[in-house]
């Protein structure tokens, strides 16, 4: 008798961890989407990065403020025309997305989509799908020669990886599972010669890198053996940005983060 009340005491209790680990869950995502839609509806934004198949298309929106209204609709405003469409902020599969639609015409139905969210950081809203990139900045961007920007990315992204002393991946994220704790205690170092280790107190891993240009995009691949969860880093990643001690990259809902130390 004792035994079986014990027993039936553990599965309660095992029973009430797991809604609250559930409750927190959702808890987590109903904020993430709030924040979101905060950000958005606070301020006018326009779009500082768009590449769609490969190919930076941002100045077709130069001339265009986004407004994103609390009702679900967005506006783009310029001088001379406005184009109204409709959005929504919703969790699918443990990531919060961004959906927009525009009427049929170029180069509105290019933003139809669903947008998963990348990062938040100062003046950039960040989102990515597959190989194509949105973001959102509350200034415009000055634009410069196509090629000149794509060059200066290259060299920002390999000199962010080489002369840093040492990076830590500050989020990794793959087919939407959140496996940054496997590569907590590993710094990266990157070497001129296309090499990086990941170097913990009690094991090294060797791997081979290179950042490369592909049909308008900045790539960072890297390889490494089957060893752990190493082998989930071997890919090539789409450049997003740099800000400050960070880097980022993604690659359809996949994302990896690294900081300097």
């Amino acid at each position: 008798m004792k035994s079986y009340i014990f027993t039936f005491s553990l599965l309660l209790l095992t029973l009430a961890s797991c809604e609250k680990e559930s409750m927190s869950d959702q808890d987590s995502q109903s904020q993430s989407v709030s924040t979101l839609e905060n950000v958005i509806t606070s301020q006018n934004l326009f779009i500082t990065t768009f590449i769609e198949d490969g190919k930076d298309k941002t100045q077709r929106f130069e001339r265009y403020t986004f407004t994103f209204a609390s009702d679900g609709k967005v506006t783009a405003i310029s001088s001379d025309n406005q184009v109204q469409g409709s959005y929504r902020i919703f969790q699918e599969d443990g990531r919060t997305e961004l959906g927009m639609t525009f009427p049929d015409t170029a180069p509105f139905d290019e933003l139809t989509d669903d947008w998963y969210f990348i990062s938040i950081d100062g003046n950039q809203i960040r989102f990515a799908d597959g190989g194509d990139v949105l973001q959102l900045g509350k200034t415009p961007v000055n634009f410069t020669d196509p090629k000149d920007t794509i060059n200066n990315h290259l060299d920002a992204v390999q000199s962010f990886l080489i002369h840093s002393e040492g990076l830590f991946i500050q989020e990794m994220i793959e087919d939407r599972e959140n496996k940054t704790r496997y590569f907590q205690s590993y710094r990266f170092i990157f070497n001129a010669d296309g090499s990086v280790s990941a170097v913990s107190p009690g094991n090294t891993v060797n791997g081979a890198y290179r950042v490369f240009k592909d049909d308008g995009r900045v790539e960072l691949e890297m390889s490494f053996p089957n060893v752990g969860e190493f082998d989930e880093l071997a890919d090539d990643w789409y450049f997003i940005s740099i800000d400050g001690n960070q880097i980022r990259f993604a690659d359809g809902g996949d994302v990896l983060q690294l900081e300097k130390m």
